[in-house]
């Protein structure tokens, strides 16, 4: 039988190396953890609302960054503020992330007036909706061209095409009425929406009149006609550029129990 001698230096050089492996891979572990910040987690803070001096101040205490990646126009927040934020308020990120940051721009957002004149009163509410605008007033004036638009107006005054005008501007046309002065069908309304009933209106060559909410109301987006003047009859027919004005709610009630007496109305 053969026999291993092994001798002391051996397990001199055995041990020298091991040890050796053991700080190397310390060494490594800690320089990755110091590279990755391994374990340093800040809590995102809730910018939301804040200005930008606000901001600056909150994310240097954090020891984070922030870049402003957009500016919107809404004129329900304050000018100057932040609107959005990513990531979100309370998320664990590591020191020195940086936050995404959408502001509210100080200035509402403008586009170009396109030409409606010659169109017909739908291709023109369509084009409208297309560039972020409304549909203002409707008038008729004789001419052959009927619900066709013969001016475009803003504020009274003529607009051109290629106009810079603000977003969600209220463009008022000037409609040919077809040289018959013709009536139009009253559209029925009740238990539309606000957004509806407006659409339908000015759908009927008509004007929306006065908007009238009840204090059942929260949120317009949600509630619906219950009345409306002139108060709908089927069969019964109006003026091309007639005002119609609508009352709005969201008591079940009302909404539900919407009888002819609701309906009717002085025209």
């Amino acid at each position: 039988m053969f026999k291993f001698i092994i001798s002391k230096s051996f397990f001199k050089q055995l041990g020298i190396a091991l040890i050796t492996l053991t700080l190397i891979l310390w060494v490594t572990f800690k320089w990755i953890s110091n590279y990755t910040l391994h374990g340093e987690m800040v809590v995102v803070p809730n910018l939301v609302g804040l200005t930008l001096s606000e901001i600056k101040n909150v994310i240097d205490e954090k020891c984070l960054r922030f870049v402003i990646v957009d500016s919107l126009y809404d004129k329900t927040r304050k000018k100057g503020t932040a609107i959005d934020q990513d990531p979100i308020a309370n998320f664990n990120v590591k020191k020195n992330r940086t936050i995404y940051i959408t502001l509210s721009s100080f200035n509402p957002a403008k586009v170009q007036m396109p030409s409606l004149v010659d169109v017909s009163l739908r291709q023109a509410t369509a084009m409208l909706e297309t560039y972020g605008l409304q549909v203002g007033k409707l008038s008729y004036v004789p001419d052959f061209a009927k619900n066709a638009v013969i001016e475009q107006f803003y504020n009274g005054n003529i607009i051109k095409p290629g106009q810079m005008i603000v977003k969600e501007s209220k463009i008022d046309l000037v409609l040919g009425d077809g040289l018959k002065g013709d009536k139009v069908s009253l559209p029925n309304l009740i238990g539309l929406s606000r957004a509806e009933a407006i659409s339908r209106i000015v759908a009927s060559s008509l004007n929306v009149g006065v908007i009238l909410h009840d204090a059942s109301v929260k949120d317009s987006s949600i509630a619906k006609v219950y009345k409306q003047v002139p108060g709908y009859s089927s069969g019964i027919n109006v003026k091309a550029g007639k005002q119609i004005d609508i009352f709005i709610t969201q008591d079940e009630a009302k909404m539900n129990g919407t009888s002819d007496s609701l309906q009717l109305g002085d025209e």
